[in-house]
């Protein structure tokens, strides 16, 4: 690692520029989490009236992100971490997209949550590893904890 590439540990969180860009695409990006794991399960339900379908999506979400999980903390490791993270929320902002639109043109819906449903936990997945992977890079190990 280079001087220039090397976290200023003695500056402030509230200067590091790219510390502050992440924490800020990150915090908009777990509101939409949050709105989609409250919406998804509440829409399944609204759509099937079963509990159980309700629960095969979530399985669906759950297997996924396991299966996948130790993949991407290794592509992390050894890859562009910002692009990764970029990719993986695009990719996931793209596959959300797909539920609303197919009810717009009235489409099978349901078939889409299942489509989207396993890749959204991957795309979570690779996001996840590369923002957890980045941030000793960021802010220095000194400041993890703080």
């Amino acid at each position: 690692m280079s001087a220039s590439s090397q976290p200023l540990t003695d500056q402030p969180l509230s200067r590091n520029r790219d510390f502050g860009t992440l924490l800020v695409s990150q915090t908009v990006s777990a509101a939409g989490d949050a709105v989609s794991a409250t919406a998804m399960p509440l829409l399944v339900f609204a759509l099937t009236g079963s509990g159980l379908v309700m629960g095969i999506v979530g399985a669906l979400e759950t297997g996924a992100d396991f299966l996948m999980g130790t993949i991407a903390g290794a592509m992390a490791d050894r890859g562009d971490r910002k692009r990764m993270m970029f990719g993986a929320d695009l990719g996931r902002a793209i596959l959300t997209a797909l539920i609303p639109l197919s009810d717009f043109v009235h489409g099978p819906t349901l078939i889409v949550i299942l489509a989207v449903s396993g890749p959204l936990a991957i795309l979570r997945g690779f996001f996840r590893a590369g923002y957890l992977a980045s941030m000793p890079n960021l802010v220095g190990r000194s400041q993890l904890a703080r």
